[in-house]
C-alpha cells in the first residue's frame, strides 16, 4: 500500500488514525519536528499543528512526484490549505469510513502518478 506520514496533535485521534492507517495495509510515520523530508506517499496532517507542518506539506506537494496530502482537521478548508489543492479534506468528528475513503482516494492518485 503507502508509506503515510502523520502528524496530528490530538494524542486520541493520532493514536486512532493511526491504528487505521495500520489495519489498512499502510505503514505510518508519525510526524516529528525534526523529521526531514523522506520517502513517502501521502502525508495525513492537521493544519493546527502549526506553519512547520504546513511547510512541511508545501514542499511535499511540490515534490516530483508529489506526495499526496489529506487534510484532517476540526476547521473548515482554509485558503491557505485549500491552495495546497489536497486529495480530500475531511473534517473532524469523521468516520472511519470517511478517512478510509480519503485515504482511497490520494493513494488511487499515488498510484496513477497524479
Amino acid at each position: 500500500m503507502a508509506r503515510v506520514l502523520l502528524a496530528e496533535p490530538d494524542p486520541d485521534v493520532l493514536e486512532l488514525v493511526e491504528r487505521a492507517l495500520g489495519g489498512w495495509g499502510h505503514e505510518v510515520v508519525r510526524y516529528r519536528p525534526e523529521w526531514a523530508p523522506g520517502e513517502v506517499d501521502l502525508m495525513v496532517f492537521e493544519p493546527g499543528m502549526g506553519a512547520r507542518v504546513v511547510r512541511l506539506a508545501e514542499t511535499l506537494a511540490a515534490a516530483t512526484p508529489p506526495v499526496q496530502l489529506v487534510v484532517v482537521s476540526v476547521n473548515p478548508p482554509e485558503l491557505a490549505v485549500h491552495a495546497l489543492r489536497p486529495a480530500a479534506y475531511v473534517l473532524k468528528p469523521f468516520s472511519l469510513a470517511e478517512l478510509e475513503a480519503a485515504v482511497a482516494g490520494a493513494v488511487a492518485r499515488v498510484e496513477r502518478g497524479s
